[in-house]
């Protein structure tokens, strides 16, 4: 029992001993009776037993409250080392906090540094892909310019074979016309050794006259080497004349008249001159002239 609940207790039993004194003091004064004096002795007992039992049953409260203080001093003592723990764990813990916000520091700045150094490439990627947009433009200009001109190239190449065909057409049929003027200043040295004169009917088929055009209205197709022209008798087309069939300035043979009408003429189509071996079609344009 600790000091304090002793001198609770004896407080206790004074003030309840003075209480029985002066309260047989006063009874005394005002009961005169043995009989109600012993009465008042047996209430007193009572009274005192009463109060003996009250205060044990306090002494009880007060050791039972002994002991919960005496566990919650273990506990508040347990409590204050948890709590010296604590604290010396929390002093670590901010020195660590401490050292951490350092790496934290350092980590920023060198973030930071990271930052800038993606902006610059980003930058630099940047500018790359603009220049390679700008070459990509470049290259598909370049393309475009490659296609022109091989274009160019190629119709420049089909006008030359173009060129090539008629020059060799032109040549053969220049072979045929020089056989022909050979053959015919044969005739003439002829007659003129013999008559010293040449036949009428040979100064009219040599006499140049005005070029024919026509125009191929119809080629048969059994045999293939009859056609049908746009002019005759009256465009001064006689049987015998020649025609140089021709497409797009381009040669394409050679004809000669057979049957002749007053409007349209049936030719034949020469079949030991060829110029390219191209076949004579419907709507190609003949003359009687070799420019055409």
């Amino acid at each position: 029992m600790s000091n304090l609940a002793k001198i609770f207790v004896v407080l206790i039993l004074v003030l309840s001993v003075a209480y029985v004194g002066i309260s047989m003091a006063l009874f005394s004064q005002q009961v005169g009776s043995a009989d109600e004096v012993e009465l008042l002795r047996e209430k007193l007992q009572q009274s005192t037993a009463k109060d003996k039992q009250e205060i044990d049953i306090r002494q009880q409260k007060i050791d039972f409250l002994s002991a919960e203080v005496t566990q919650k001093d273990k506990k508040i003592a347990t409590l204050t080392n948890r709590s010296a723990e604590l604290s010396s764990q929390l002093k670590e813990a901010t020195a660590g906090f401490g050292q951490l916000e350092g790496v934290v520091e350092a980590a920023k700045i060198k973030s930071q540094r990271i930052e800038e150094q993606y902006d610059a490439l980003d930058a630099k990627y940047k500018d790359v892909v603009s220049k390679v947009a700008s070459r990509e433009q470049e290259v598909v200009d370049l393309k475009g310019r490659l296609v022109g001109v091989s274009r160019q190239v190629s119709e420049l190449d089909a006008q030359l074979r173009l060129s090539q065909k008629r020059a060799d057409a032109l040549a053969t049929e220049n072979e045929l016309l020089r056989g022909r003027v050979h053959k015919v200043e044969g005739e003439v040295n002829s007659y003129r050794s013999v008559y010293g004169l040449l036949p009428e009917s040979i100064i009219s088929d040599r006499v140049t006259a005005a070029p024919v055009r026509a125009k191929v209205l119809l080629v048969s197709e059994t045999p293939k080497d009859l056609i049908v022209l746009n002019v005759g008798r009256r465009s001064g087309v006689k049987p015998g004349s020649s025609f140089v069939v021709y497409r797009d300035k381009q040669l394409v043979g050679k004809v000669v008249a057979e049957k002749v009408d007053d409007d349209i003429t049936a030719a034949r189509i020469d079949s030991e001159y060829s110029a390219t071996g191209i076949d004579i079609q419907i709507g190609d344009q003949a003359t009687t002239s070799l420019l055409y």
